[in-house]
């Protein structure tokens, strides 16, 4: 599995979150909880400036062995980005296409999870995405095909409704397939105002996923994260960043939606569905 972080705030430096903590992200990529320990099949940032498309740094190599990105992290800063390291599932390579997250226009997309039996129902998965955005898609995931389809399913027009639609003809597809085998995501994207993150599985074992909130964020000498009280600045992530207990743990089956510092939690059984 992958491990990912977002956040949406202050303006801050990105190697705030992605270097410094005792777990920082590039830590996570040398070693992490869970059953897969090591993460080196790519890595990607993804952030927001005053342009309106998000700047996208991605490698095919492991983020712990780039010192260019901890350069660009340490210069730049952003009220919203998305940082992600990829430890490869499936017949997906690891490449620079491959590797999170995906960018179309002024949205950003990226996953830490697998969905057991993609290569047998990917042809008629990728059926479903519009022309319009199947030229786009550059690379062979389960997690681009996805974020396309949601795409094509009005992410635009109904951010919500899109996603909802989109998993279930993911189970759909499934099902008409008699694939038995799990799939299992986090999910984060956004249009560069919105964030919305997914928890969710076919068999209630979705890969972990954590926020926290508070008015700003900073790291101490220790390298703890320290959120001032407040409101204004949220971390989502899959792992924590330190082994203090102030991270909250979302539910199974849960979709965040993050704006300004305002947190919904909508269960996913009672999200709506395109018509």
């Amino acid at each position: 599995m992958c491990r990912w972080l977002a956040y949406q705030g202050p303006e801050i430096y990105l190697d705030t979150l992605i270097a410094k903590p005792i777990n920082s992200l590039i830590n996570q990529s040398i070693s992490s909880g869970g059953n897969i320990t090591t993460h080196g099949d790519g890595f990607g940032i993804g952030w927001y400036s005053q342009h309106k498309q998000p700047g996208l740094y991605r490698d095919l190599y492991p983020a712990w062995n780039d010192t260019n990105l901890q350069e660009i992290a340490h210069h730049i800063s952003s009220p919203l980005f998305f940082s992600h390291v990829r430890a490869s599932t499936g017949n997906a390579s690891a490449s620079r296409q491959n590797s999170h997250p995906f960018r179309y226009q002024n949205w950003l997309f990226m996953h830490n999870g697998d969905i057991g039996g993609f290569p047998i129902i990917r042809k008629d998965l990728e059926s479903l995405i519009n022309n319009d955005y199947y030229m786009h898609k550059e690379g062979n995931t389960d997690s681009e095909a996805l974020f396309y389809l949601m795409l094509s399913n009005g992410l635009a027009r109904n951010p919500i409704a899109a996603i909802q639609t989109s998993i279930n003809q993911l189970h759909s597809l499934l099902k008409q397939h008699s694939v038995h085998l799990p799939a299992r995501m986090t999910i984060c994207i956004t249009d560069g105002a919105t964030l919305y993150a997914l928890r969710h599985s076919n068999d209630q074992q979705s890969p972990t996923l954590f926020y926290r909130s508070g008015e700003s964020v900073y790291v101490d000498e220790l390298g703890i994260c320290q959120f001032i009280q407040g409101k204004g600045a949220t971390l989502i992530l899959s792992e924590p960043l330190d082994d203090q207990e102030h991270w909250i743990s979302i539910e199974e089956d849960s979709l965040l939606t993050i704006h300004q510092g305002d947190i919904q939690r909508i269960p996913f059984s009672l999200l709506p569905r395109l018509e």
